[in-house]
């Protein structure tokens, strides 16, 4: 299930202030029609939160998490937590959703596709849907998972992850199988947090004559992040590859609009986002 080194441009659409920035939209040319054109047209843009970002990752999900490479192990309060860490998610706060999807190797049928939505709540912690989709039209690898993470204390979380993995080929039927992580978020000194993922700890096959086992990897991560500076560091570790070092920059400019850029090792490549 897991692959690397295969490009595509990705597309991602946040929708949880999508109505609010709408109207915002209106707002904002009327108050700042004395501050230059220019100015607030680019505000306009990009209070509607698209992000267009390169990516050569088959299976990250998200828009924000693969601009910064995706170093999102020790990230909190972000939805797209639930592909990287489900204890992250202790901090949302209600609602929040996300959508990204890519085209691979430039070919419209070929997609690597990603829906996520999750619920906070102030006591009982937070829970998350994630959906993903890679393949074309005569092959589909889909994952459903169901996540939770929830505050220990003040500083602490944990979370914990359900998979249902199926890999479906046209005329050839369909195969599943279940896979569970288990994550950890905690706050290490002031803005500095560290935070762990084991995937696929139950060691799962996929089968019925053959059983292939899946991946398992662990990935451990800083970040430190401030209202508007957040650095990530990332190393994973998965099973037949080398350790992978992944790093990622996001600077807020403006509240709707943030500059990153990501980093991986094995194999090396770059990302940008906004």
């Amino acid at each position: 299930m897991q692959q690397r080194s295969i490009p595509g441009v990705g597309y991602f659409l946040n929708f949880k202030n999508f109505l609010f920035d709408t109207f915002k939209k209106f707002y904002i040319i009327k108050i700042m029609k004395k501050r230059g054109f220019y100015f607030y047209l680019i505000l306009i843009f990009f209070s509607f939160q698209i992000n267009l970002y390169s990516s050569g990752e088959l299976l990250l999900p998200g828009g924000r998490a693969v601009g910064m490479g995706g170093a999102f192990t020790a990230i909190s309060g972000d939805i797209e937590s639930l592909g990287y860490n489900a204890a992250g998610l202790m901090n949302i706060e209600k609602f929040n959703s996300f959508f990204s999807t890519k085209k691979l190797y430039g070919i419209d049928d070929l997609k690597h596709s990603a829906m996520g939505i999750g619920y906070g709540t102030k006591k009982a912690g937070a829970f998350g849907f994630l959906y993903e989709e890679v393949g074309y039209s005569l092959h589909k690898e889909r994952t459903y998972q169901i996540s939770y993470g929830k505050k220990i204390n003040r500083f602490m979380g944990l979370g914990c992850s359900v998979k249902i993995y199926d890999i479906s080929i046209t005329n050839f039927g369909s195969e599943k199988t279940i896979g569970l992580d288990f994550s950890y978020l905690t706050r290490v000194y002031e803005n500095l947090n560290f935070g762990l993922n084991i995937k696929n700890f139950n060691n799962p096959k996929i089968g019925s004559t053959i059983q292939k086992p899946l991946n398992k990897s662990i990935t451990a991560g800083l970040a430190y992040q401030t209202n508007n500076f957040t650095i990530s560091l990332d190393a994973m570790k998965e099973e037949d590859f080398d350790i992978q070092f992944r790093g990622g920059i996001e600077i807020i400019v403006l509240e709707d609009f943030a500059l990153r850029y990501g980093y991986n090792s094995e194999p090396e490549r770059s990302f940008y986002g906004l």
